[in-house]
């Protein structure tokens, strides 16, 4: 009986472990929150308002183009739009963080929401000083990347987390 008990745990671990039902999630996924890729500047601000997302409009005097910031519980954050006005990038920046366990708390929980990363690589930098590691989802519509950069000399990471339309 204690057999077929431990067998019953050991199997339902499994499948609520399982990452099919966060990658069948991922394959619909379309953007952060209620911002998808390829929304006009004006579609952008009446979700953010409805949602009661607080941001900014702002513009880059060279171009005149027009970019919304925000912030998500202490990340700073960016849509970025195109020629076309339309979503072309949404980029979120960490605060500093000196905790390696922080850090792995935040990546794991993008591992548990979105499943195992479809790639995963660490980019050699020229400048000892730091180190960077990608995490990236892909799906048709849109590629996930969230990249941990650590500093060695101040002993912090800055995590970065980007957003967009698969070319």
């Amino acid at each position: 009986m204690i057999k077929y008990i431990i067998l019953i745990f050991v199997i339902l671990n499994i499948i609520l472990n399982s990452p099919c039902n966060s990658k069948e999630n991922f394959e619909a996924f379309r953007g952060w929150n209620v911002v998808k890729m390829n929304m006009t500047v004006e579609e952008v601000k009446k979700a953010l308002k409805e949602a009661s997302i607080s941001f900014e409009e702002k513009m880059f005097h060279k171009t005149g183009n027009i970019y919304l910031t925000l912030d998500k519980k202490g990340w700073k954050g960016t849509i970025y739009f195109d020629e076309k006005n339309r979503v072309n990038q949404i980029l979120f920046q960490s605060p500093y963080i000196k905790s390696e366990k922080e850090v792995k708390k935040i990546r794991d929980s993008f591992i548990a929401q979105y499943g195992s990363p479809h790639e995963t690589k660490e980019i050699p930098l020229s400048d000892d000083g730091r180190r960077d590691i990608y995490y990236i989802w892909k799906n048709k519509f849109i590629m996930l990347e969230l990249t941990v950069t650590y500093y060695n000399n101040e002993k912090e990471w800055i995590l970065w987390e980007c957003y967009n339309p698969v070319k």
